[in-house]
């Protein structure tokens, strides 16, 4: 009984979290997630919210530790897939380029359906200037989401440099 998660515990302080977060006090977020994870250790919403903390507050590295424990517990979680686009954000942050693609590219594997896999996965590749492959995730985030306005100014923007004037208005 001593060794039992305390489940309900860590979704509140989760919630405090996410509300820090917002407010953008992530320091007071990262705090509520460790306390959420001394309840239930391998909590993936606690896991998932802290390496989204840490990457806003660039602790990348830190970030890094919480999504790769994330994907060790919960392999196959459908929980996973923004935790993937977190991993990918992070080694971007450290320049590790093409380790964040292969990350989006695992992402899209287990998560075909995501759109932020691709959109993510066309900002790498857009900042190592592969533009047509950046524009073919761009394009694919936008049939998944139509509503995602970032993917379409991305399909805009690289249009643009492309010198495509028509499909950089049309996007």
């Amino acid at each position: 009984f001593s060794f039992g998660q305390d489940k309900a515990g860590a979704e509140k302080l989760v919630d405090e979290g996410v509300a820090y977060h917002d407010k953008g006090d992530y320091e007071g977020a990262i705090s509520r997630y460790d306390k959420a994870l001394e309840l239930d250790k391998d909590n993936l919403l606690a896991l998932a919210e802290k390496a989204f903390s840490l990457v806003s507050i660039q602790k990348y590295d830190e970030a890094i530790s919480s999504c790769q424990k994330a994907m060790t517990a919960h392999p196959g979680d459908k929980g996973l897939k923004t935790v993937y686009v977190t991993y990918g954000n992070a080694l971007d942050g450290i320049k590790k380029t093409d380790r964040s693609i292969e990350i989006y590219d695992e992402g899209i594997q287990q998560f075909p359906d995501y759109y932020q896999l691709y959109f993510n996965k066309g900002i790498s590749l857009s900042s190592v200037k592969k533009y047509d492959e950046a524009i073919v995730c761009f394009q694919k985030s936008s049939m998944l989401n139509p509503k995602h306005a970032s993917s379409h100014n991305a399909i805009a923007r690289l249009s643009n440099i492309n010198n495509k004037r028509i499909p950089s208005l049309l996007a």
